[in-house]
């Protein structure tokens, strides 16, 4: 049985988590604001559902659109939750797929394979701007 957090980030400014088991979807919530706090989600994401990192097969990041220094935060964090708890996890972009049928399809094969670190996918450059100078 696959018991899967997967985490979309894809659109700026909002965080959703899904619990997969099986490849259904079984839960969703989602966070929104400027700068979603990635790991206080997840935490109350995990509690809301009575779910535990030690139970979970694989963590899943779809990534390729969406805030470059989510994206960024998101695959830190995931990788450190790889190194301490052994959790299999993996990036999808979700340029290469139309629907999100052709995601689940892709999470439930992919989850059958052994990954390693996870390497992010960025949808461009980063933007970065510079403060304005004012004169006092």
């Amino acid at each position: 049985m696959s018991r899967i957090i997967l985490t979309d980030l894809t659109e700026v400014g909002i965080l959703t988590f899904f619990f997969l088991e099986n490849a259904k979807v079984c839960k969703k919530i989602r966070y929104t604001g400027k700068h979603p706090n990635f790991l206080l989600s997840l935490k109350k994401f995990l509690a809301a559902n009575n779910l535990r990192l030690n139970n979970l097969t694989a963590l899943v990041l779809l990534e390729g659109r969406g805030s470059f220094s989510g994206v960024r935060q998101a695959v830190a964090n995931l990788n450190i939750i790889h190194l301490f708890k052994k959790i299999d996890i993996f990036g999808l972009d979700v340029r290469k797929f139309s629907s999100w049928e052709e995601i689940l399809l892709a999470v439930q094969r992919e989850s059958t394979k052994k990954h390693n670190w996870l390497k992010p996918i960025y949808s461009g450059e980063p933007n970065i701007t510079y403060p304005q100078n004012k004169k006092n």
